[in-house]
Order: C-alpha cells, then structure tokens, then sequence
C-alpha cells in the first residue's frame, strides 16, 4: 500500500492535531469566560458599594427592598459591563477589572444614587 494512500494515517494525524489545539485551547480562557469572569468581579464590586445604600442611616439613595436591591445591582452593572467593554474592545486589549475600574465603577454608583434623591423609588415601567 502506498503510505499517501493510507486512511488511517491522516486520521492519526487529524487526532494529533485536534490534542495539540485542544490543549492550547484549555490554556488561553476564550473570550465568552473572559467576559463571564469581568460581568462577576463587576457585579460583586456594585453589590459591595451598593450595600452601603441599605442601612438606616444613609443620607441619599436609600433602598428600602431587596427587590429595588437587586434592580438596581443588575441595572448598573449591566451598564458597567457595557461601557467597559467597549472600552477595552476600542483599546483592542481584553476587558481587566483592575483599581482604576473599580474607582470608576465606585464613583459611578455614588454619582447615580445621589441622583436619585433620599429615598430610592423604582418606576412603575422598570422591570427586573
């Protein structure tokens, strides 16, 4: 037999080939988990600054219920998620949730919740 000829050797070195990409694959997190991981490290630094808005003793923005709690935790990370994105895809560099992000993020949600007089009310049209 003529070895060019041989069937099973090109699926011996198709399976070659699919182990090496599939190895590189598990080392590099494709963009899809990139994004999961920036949208998870966003979400728990809004909570974290957003909790500060559940206590008696806040002066502005005071949320009174879980429900407006957890509106508005996805509300602004979404946004977050989105700018910072955009961001990161105008710069051509992955989306990193360093010091500089979170300041932002931090300041953004303070801003906002100022915004909103002392007492936060969700508008009748505004779903979860």
């Amino acid at each position: 037999m003529i070895a060019g000829l041989n069937p099973n050797a090109a699926r011996e070195q198709d399976g070659k080939a699919k182990d090496h990409t599939a190895a590189k694959a598990k080392d590099e997190p494709n963009e899809t988990e990139v994004k999961a991981k920036f949208r998870q490290q966003a979400s728990k630094a809004v909570i974290k600054v957003l909790d500060r808005y559940r206590k008696s003793d806040c002066k502005f923005g005071k949320i009174t219920n879980s429900g407006d709690f957890k509106h508005l935790a996805r509300k602004i990370t979404h946004h977050i998620v989105k700018k910072e994105l955009a961001a990161a895809e105008d710069a051509k560099k992955p989306p990193s949730f360093d010091e500089d992000v979170k300041h932002k993020a931090k300041n953004f949600v303070k801003a906002y919740m100022k915004k909103l007089g002392p007492v936060y009310v969700r508008k009748p049209n505004e779903k979860d």
